[in-house]
């Protein structure tokens, strides 16, 4: 009996051993991914989204990354990027658009199959369902409404981590005043973000590390923008590029408040030239 209880307790650890080396070696490539893209994130890489996309998906083949909530939460946020990409005007595409926010929807409900009500899946869930709404028209009514209860419960949950500001932000920036719009409160919101932001740290090392200081200043960058304010909107762009110089989103903006200064300029109104 001594034999047969050593020989289980033998195994027993051997077993536990080898989970443990498993465990570790997914931490470590979800870590290296996330990496990746965070840095895609901020360089507007819509490339190496494509790129990613394609070997996550293949790790579902394995079951220690299948069952670890953070491989479809990363699949989730890459597909809600592409899926905003070709709703873009430069590049819409509505097929594809709505081909990837559905996808980032199912993934979303995979990881929080995996981790119930997490907050980022809340604020995946209110990206996707927003974003769909403006690739259909005809749901947008109830997808906004649904975008806004995701974004309303994860607020609830955690009212000062800065990618929920983000998102309740963008939702009070680009909503129409009926249903909630409201560019102050984004201001404010927008503001308190970028204050929460420099001391917020996840509890979670492979939550993706958004949220941060430089997109609250690039996001006040756009709304002043927006609002016809483009001194402002230049400070604002300036302050992100100072936090994170390869941001890619504040560098666009100033390219385009360049560009309206330039027509300006060299329109009739515009000119100091004698006439």
């Amino acid at each position: 009996m001594r034999r047969v209880l050593l020989a289980f307790l033998l195994l027993w650890g051997a077993a536990e051993r080898v989970l443990l080396a498993q465990s570790s070696t997914v931490a470590e490539t979800l870590s290296t991914i996330q990496r990746r893209i965070v840095d895609a994130y901020f360089r507007g890489e819509v490339d190496a989204f494509r790129r990613e996309i394609g070997p996550l998906k293949a790790r579902l083949n394995e079951r220690p990354f299948r069952d670890d909530w953070h491989t479809w939460y990363y699949l989730a946020f890459l597909s809600n990027q592409l899926g905003w990409h070709y709703l873009s005007t430069q590049h819409r595409n509505e097929d594809l658009a709505g081909h990837y926010l559905e996808e980032a929807q199912r993934y979303a409900e995979e990881a929080n199959k995996r981790q119930e009500h997490a907050v980022n899946y809340l604020l995946l869930a209110s990206a996707a369902s927003g974003r769909l709404g403006l690739s259909s028209p005809l749901k947008a009514p109830l997808l906004g409404r649904k975008a806004k209860e995701y974004n309303d419960r994860a607020f609830q949950q955690d009212p000062d981590n800065p990618q929920v500001l983000l998102s309740v932000a963008m939702f009070k920036l680009f909503a129409p005043g009926l249903f909630g719009g409201d560019r102050n409160e984004a201001r404010r919101l927008l503001l308190r973000m970028a204050e929460v932001a420099r001391t917020y740290r996840p509890q979670d090392p492979l939550i993706l590390p958004l949220g941060t200081e430089a997109e609250a200043y690039a996001y006040l960058a756009l709304l002043e923008a927006m609002e016809e304010n483009p001194e402002a909107a230049r400070t604002y762009a300036q302050h992100a590029l100072a936090l994170r110089p390869d941001y890619a989103f504040p560098k666009r903006l100033l390219a385009e408040l360049d560009r309206r200064v330039m027509e300006r300029t060299d329109s009739p109104a515009g000119s100091t030239t004698d006439r």
